[in-house]
């Protein structure tokens, strides 16, 4: 693509996002994680694709990301299907069913996963999935851990194409994050002060 960055210009760039971002978002108390999610959610249910999806994507946070609990019960209490991801085989990334937070035990990576043996086999158009990252910019770009399980299952629209929305800290917002053909762009991100889409989205 004309104009297009060097994979290695790119690579050096999200290297230094990633240290920038790693930096801002530490030492995020438990309280502060806590007001953060609960503010998503508000700002979630004010939106019609939240509250009209019945299959939902959800993740278990890292200490210094926004608490998804809340985001998690309020799913399960409104009698809809809620998935969280774990790490499988071959660098993959699975989406399985979870009916209660006590059921879920720690991963490859430190992270609470699901257990159950079933898994998502296929999203359909009007799921979504809330995504995490160091960092996210206005036109969709999203900044991973490096490891690329978040592309790599929702690239191409291998396994359906659901709504992919970032969750995020404001203070997680780039000016621009760097992506190459292997990234998938989101068509929404929320934060503590709002969501905001983008694209066909918008």
């Amino acid at each position: 693509m004309a104009g297009a960055e060097p994979e290695q210009v790119i690579d050096s760039e999200k290297r230094l996002l990633r240290k920038r971002f790693r930096a801002a978002r530490s030492g995020l108390s438990r309280q502060a994680a806590r007001t953060a999610g609960l503010s998503i959610l508000r700002h979630l249910e004010s939106d019609g694709r939240w509250r009209s999806a019945t299959r939902v994507g959800l993740f278990a946070a890292a200490e210094d990301e926004p608490d998804m609990r809340p985001l998690f019960d309020a799913v399960v209490s409104g009698g809809r299907q809620v998935f969280l991801p774990r790490c499988a085989e071959g660098h993959r990334l699975e989406f399985a069913p979870v009916r209660s937070w006590d059921d879920l035990r720690p991963g490859r990576y430190g992270l609470a996963e699901p257990t159950s043996p079933a898994c998502v086999e296929r999203w359909d158009l009007g799921d979504l999935v809330l995504v995490p990252g160091l960092a996210f910019d206005l036109e969709g770009g999203r900044l991973g851990r490096g490891s690329g399980y978040f592309d790599r299952a929702f690239h191409g629209g291998a396994i359906g194409q659901p709504w992919l929305v970032g969750v995020a800290l404001e203070l997680q917002i780039a000016h621009h994050v760097p992506m190459d053909r292997f990234d998938r762009r989101m068509d929404a991100v929320v934060t503590e002060v709002g969501i905001r889409w983008f694209g066909a989205g918008a």
